[in-house]
């Protein structure tokens, strides 16, 4: 393949044609020593090696014309944002911004944004001034894919690279270093364990950024521990039993009134006897008052035969 590293960090085709396509090999490309050209694998993906190697070529012809660059975009960025081209930047590098790879690419994606790619020395450079001043690890967006090979987020292709020296080394002890920082002082990159907290660098097209979403916090990544009832419900638990023993004493009171009234309603049972006080049970037709006997009458049993 005719796909060539320049001096500068950058890959270009030979033919003069623009980058925008890769499709790297898992751990590729290292840029190992002397590593300046682009390989075909069985497997159809792509592997920077030495320019001496022997390998078989692939030829190509086109009538189609080269496209050129397209213009820069007209208008501009809002406040806190850089120019870049026809994007721009958002530079979060302060004390209060640190973020993991994930937080971070959550944050730019609201604002309309990836993690920053980087398509170029001069691009990476341009970074690099304003990064050098906060003296804080920046992530940007490349991480690498399931297999294993590197990617921006924003799916733009991997046309540039600015590994420090050793880098990257894929993992630290038993952490797998999946995501890729800038680093303040050089602009070299490293990769790092994704939930590591650092600053962060956003990138959009001028006509897709929305600058006007206000300040947030973040969503927790790690999963928060269940509060207390009083915590979900704002009401305390003392608070609770009062008012159930309002409610108590609201319903006993009502009954008492429903049994007062029913007992209001009913009327009193009236003596035969207009100077006796009502009476209170039956009414004995064999007892007299004022009597200090009582009368009573005894009852035997009778002959049917006599009433005839």
């Amino acid at each position: 393949m005719f796909l060539l590293l320049k001096v500068s960090g950058e890959y270009e085709w030979l033919d003069g044609w623009p980058v925008s396509y890769t499709n790297w090999a898992a751990m590729e490309p290292s840029q190992g020593s002397n590593e300046g050209c682009i390989a075909l694998t069985v497997n159809g993906t792509w592997d920077d090696t030495g320019c001496s190697s022997n390998y078989r070529g692939i030829c190509k012809y086109t009538s189609l014309v080269k496209p050129t660059l397209p213009p820069e975009t007209p208008g501009s960025c809002p406040m806190d944002w850089l120019t870049y081209g026809n994007d721009c930047l958002l530079i979060r590098a302060g004390a209060g911004d640190q973020a993991s790879f994930p937080e971070a690419q959550y944050i730019c994606r609201t604002y309309g944004a990836q993690l920053s790619s980087i398509h170029s020395k001069a691009e990476n450079d341009f970074i690099l001034s304003t990064v050098q001043a906060t003296n804080t690890d920046v992530w940007i967006g490349l991480d690498r894919d399931l297999n294993g090979a590197y990617r921006w987020v924003d799916g733009s292709s991997v046309n540039y690279l600015n590994w420090a020296d050793n880098e990257p080394s894929y993992q630290a002890g038993d952490i797998e270093e999946l995501c890729v920082e800038m680093y303040p002082s050089s602009g070299l990159w490293n990769d790092r364990e994704c939930l590591q907290k650092q600053g962060y660098v956003c990138k959009a097209s001028k006509h897709t950024l929305n600058p006007s979403l206000p300040p947030f916090t973040v969503p927790a990544i790690t999963t928060a521990k269940e509060g207390s009832p009083e915590e979900q419900t704002g009401i305390s638990s003392g608070g609770v039993a009062g008012i159930v023993i309002g409610v108590l004493a609201a319903v006993v009171a009502a009954v008492m009134v429903v049994i007062f009234m029913m007992y209001r309603g009913k009327s009193p049972a009236v003596s035969k006897d207009p100077g006796l006080p009502p009476s209170i049970g039956f009414d004995n037709a064999l007892y007299k008052s004022g009597e200090k006997e009582v009368s009573t009458v005894k009852i035997e049993s009778m002959d049917p035969t006599s009433l005839a």
